[in-house]
């Protein structure tokens, strides 16, 4: 199974060819449009499924599956949690994923009086991902370079979490890299390539390492005239 996390920077009509020539069977694609937008813009990209959640239609968190997957959006789902979203992967392999759009601090509360972070959205959808095969992956908008500065939640709070859950980063077991030491950067900061920071993770179920075929990174060079983000893509042979 091929999953890619990768925030367009919108107008994804104009850009889904370069994410379809990766041949993803599972995308997670941050400020991208409705599927309806999609389909009155670009036609000739038709996913099997998606899943998409946001306020405003042109910039939204999408979900797309391909090939022999296919995707739902999981019963547990709650809209207090911007932007994350439980869903049910059918194909080859089953399993569950929470895409992740995360704002920390930053997304309105929806009525629950706070914004919520991260770290409340992974204690939420705790017991759904503890059932069976799970991953959990997208753009977190975070790293532990930021933890000491006290404007933002500590990703080291949802390191530590998702660790005693028991997944690990799949970049990092890749590439046997320390939190904050990434190499391979996913966002370059207004384009500028010498504001590179490691933010789109994709974790899944530790002791499965073995099943990573290869995490590949795109390269500044080949994709800044896209995004201010490259993709992230993860490679697992086996669960």
């Amino acid at each position: 199974m091929k999953l890619a996390v990768w925030n367009c920077a919108q107008g994804f009509h104009t850009k889904f060819r370069a994410i379809t020539q990766l041949a993803p069977d599972i995308a997670i694609v941050p400020e991208c449009a409705h599927p309806d937008v999609l389909r009155s813009k670009a036609a000739r990209f038709k996913p099997t499924a998606s899943v998409w959640e946001g306020w405003n239609r042109h910039k939204g968190l999408a979900v797309f599956s391909f090939g022999a997957w296919r995707l739902s959006r999981s019963p547990t789902w709650t809209d207090a949690f911007s932007i994350f979203v439980p869903l049910e992967v059918h194909g080859p392999t089953n399993f569950r994923l929470l895409a992740v759009w995360a704002f920390n601090h930053r997304a309105p509360s929806r009525g629950t009086g706070r914004s919520p972070t991260t770290y409340d959205a992974l204690r939420h959808y705790e017991d759904f991902l503890g059932t069976g095969p799970a991953v959990v992956a997208g753009d977190f908008n975070a790293n532990v370079i930021w933890d000491s500065s006290g404007k933002y939640a500590r990703f080291s709070q949802v390191t530590n979490l998702l660790d005693s859950m028991g997944f690990e980063s799949a970049y990092h077991c890749a590439y046997r890299e320390n939190y904050g030491e990434e190499t391979h950067p996913t966002l370059y900061w207004q384009r500028n390539p010498d504001k590179p920071y490691h933010v789109d993770y994709c974790y899944w179920a530790r002791g499965r390492s073995d099943a990573a075929a290869s995490v590949y990174v795109g390269s500044h060079e080949e994709w800044i005239n896209l995004s201010d983000h490259a993709p992230m893509v993860v490679n697992i042979d086996q669960w």
